[in-house]
């Protein structure tokens, strides 16, 4: 990955600050009622020098998706002429714990509403039946049974893999892999599993 060549979106930028009702950003200000999505990507990469040992650098992206469409956008990255700083990276994991906190039961609500209405649930190109124990592939259209799955968890990603069949270890080697994004609303989609179909990992 090519490393930008100035900093975007960070804390300094944008006068992020956090509230007693939600938080300012670039001078305006948000309400946690109005977020309904939480979005993290955090990654760190070592770097290893012959003779010198190994060094790392830290990276954080969160966004906070609003009623109206925007986006909320916290960054700190390195770039081509300066290192990330991994204080502001936990400063911004800290204020997307707490916002994630905050804004936990709204941003549930909309999956609750989805379930009661339709029977489903929507989340990251998939539809999730409890009912019947069911993910659908929204793109594909193609239907996985809960107990005929295993599901491989890992950061930001659910693998979906069929438990048998010489057909399916095929699709996977030509096609890749098949899996669930779990980057945006992970709090509520793990917590969804849980209580839905009684998924849960350590």
């Amino acid at each position: 990955m090519v490393a930008p060549l100035k900093k975007k979106n960070t804390l300094e930028q944008t006068g992020f600050t956090l509230t007693e009702e939600g938080f300012t950003y670039k001078g305006i200000s948000y309400h946690l009622n109005d977020v309904v999505e939480a979005k993290i990507f955090r990654h760190r990469l070592e770097t290893k020098q012959i003779g010198i040992g190994s060094y790392f650098t830290h990276s954080i992206s969160v966004i906070f998706s609003m009623k109206t469409g925007e986006n909320v956008q916290l960054t700190e990255q390195p770039t081509f002429f300066s290192n990330s700083k991994l204080s502001k990276v936990e400063r911004i994991q800290e204020i997307f714990n707490v916002i994630s906190e905050k804004t936990f039961k709204n941003r549930l609500q909309k999956y609750l509403i989805q379930l009661e209405n339709q029977g489903y649930f929507e989340y990251s190109g998939w539809h999730f039946d409890p009912e019947h124990s069911k993910i659908i592939n929204t793109k594909t259209k193609r239907a996985y049974l809960i107990n005929e799955v295993k599901l491989m968890k890992s950061y930001g990603f659910i693998e979906v893999v069929e438990s048998n069949g010489i057909g399916s270890k095929i699709r996977r080697n030509i096609k890749g892999k098949v899996g669930i994004n779990t980057l945006g609303d992970g709090d509520v989609f793990f917590a969804l599993l849980k209580h839905l179909f009684g998924l849960s990992w350590r």
